[in-house]
């Protein structure tokens, strides 16, 4: 990505970001897709966080990255259901994906040039969804949250009021509600 110009940047980085859409088994460590998608993302999150990176910022790649995103991190919570809450920890391959998906986000929104115009619908979606996965477990998972929650609101600032109502009635859940108390961690 880094190489090509300016016209070849945008596709290239779609066709890229559909190819992380292929989830892998992680029981078969030996599995070389696991190591090419790994590849991919380091590669997205690198250029995304490269300031002389030029890429458009356009609906259709705010959108894909949006889907990459969401995908992932959401997935985790639903494909694996109540196991997952009775884990101490990813595996380990899993989350080297699940942190490089973390860092995508955030150097997306880190970008000088991030419109937030563009994300705006996307970015309270994306809020909500963060803040729920705050009650994982895993303190690494933990920390990504609380990073890209800050850098949703230090950079979104016309859904301030909505991100902050979403925060509120997440601590009265945990106060009333019987939520386990790690899921405000991050948000605090």
């Amino acid at each position: 990505l880094q190489s090509t110009t300016k016209e070849l940047a945008d596709s290239l980085f779609l066709k890229k970001v559909k190819l992380c859409f292929q989830m892998c088994d992680f029981s078969n460590d030996s599995n070389e897709l696991i190591e090419t998608k790994e590849n991919i993302l380091t590669e997205l999150a690198t250029s995304l966080s490269d300031p002389s990176f030029i890429l458009s910022d356009t609906k259709p790649i705010y959108q894909s990255i949006f889907a990459l995103i969401s995908a992932h991190i959401y997935e985790i919570w639903f494909s694996t259901s109540d196991y997952y809450m009775l884990t101490d920890e990813y595996h380990p391959i899993n989350f080297r994906h699940i942190s490089l998906i973390y860092d995508i986000a955030i150097a997306l929104f880190s970008r000088p040039s991030f419109n937030y115009d563009i994300a705006l619908e996307l970015s309270g979606d994306l809020f909500k969804l963060c803040i729920f996965l705050c009650r994982t477990i895993d303190d690494r998972e933990q920390l990504k949250l609380a990073e890209l929650i800050s850098i949703l609101y230090s950079r979104i600032k016309p859904l301030r009021h909505f991100f902050m109502k979403i925060i509120t009635s997440t601590i009265i859940r945990v106060i009333y509600e019987n939520e386990p108390f790690t899921s405000i961690k991050p948000i605090l």
